[in-house]
């Protein structure tokens, strides 16, 4: 099974007890679809503190992972990164940092714009902190795409949500998870 590495915002940073803080928004929300579940090999790592600073965690974020492809059976080809807030942030950070690890990413309502784009596919729920930034990411994404990395694939949805009503939906919908699911064949 492909793995699905999720990256959480900035509340759910340890001390929060980590099954409260990755139950709270993303694939392992109670209200999410059952799709995540099912189809992936979920792993959902905690920062040690409350901090916008999934860079500085690229390694350990990668040693979960392939633990888990390894000790789980998930498919060393098939991880995708997905993050929800400063989570989101994380994707593109961690990706750049790693990009022959990740064959799809999915941002939801990132806070900032990157500062590359990315090689892999990837998808981008706009929402209440990333929407004033559309033009910015869509022109960013592009002219760095074009210019650099010939990003292979990008789609962004906006469903008009607030911040938190963004994560629900987009995490609630098998849509986006379908999409992961074709990347890496």
């Amino acid at each position: 099974m492909p793995v699905l590495c999720f990256l959480h915002g900035l509340c759910e940073a340890a001390p929060v007890e980590i099954r409260q803080a990755l139950t709270r928004h993303g694939p392992l929300r109670h209200r999410a679809t059952c799709h995540a579940i099912h189809s992936f090999v979920v792993v959902a790592p905690q920062l040690p503190s409350p901090q916008d600073r999934w860079r500085d965690h690229v390694e350990e974020v990668l040693d979960i992972v392939r633990e888990v492809q390894h000790s789980f059976g998930g498919n060393p080809r098939r991880a995708c990164l997905t993050g929800f807030s400063y989570g989101a942030d994380g994707v593109f950070e961690v990706a750049d940092a790693n990009p022959d690890s990740w064959v799809g990413l999915w941002a939801v309502d990132p806070t900032r714009v990157p500062e590359q784009a990315p090689t892999q596919p990837t998808w981008l729920s706009l929402g209440e902190m990333s929407r004033t930034k559309k033009g910015e990411y869509e022109e960013r994404l592009r002219v760095l795409s074009q210019a650099d990395n010939k990003l292979s694939e990008f789609a962004c949805e906006d469903r008009g949500l607030d911040h938190v009503g963004t994560a629900t939906a987009a995490y609630g919908d098998e849509t986006v998870y379908q999409w992961l699911l074709q990347r890496g064949f």
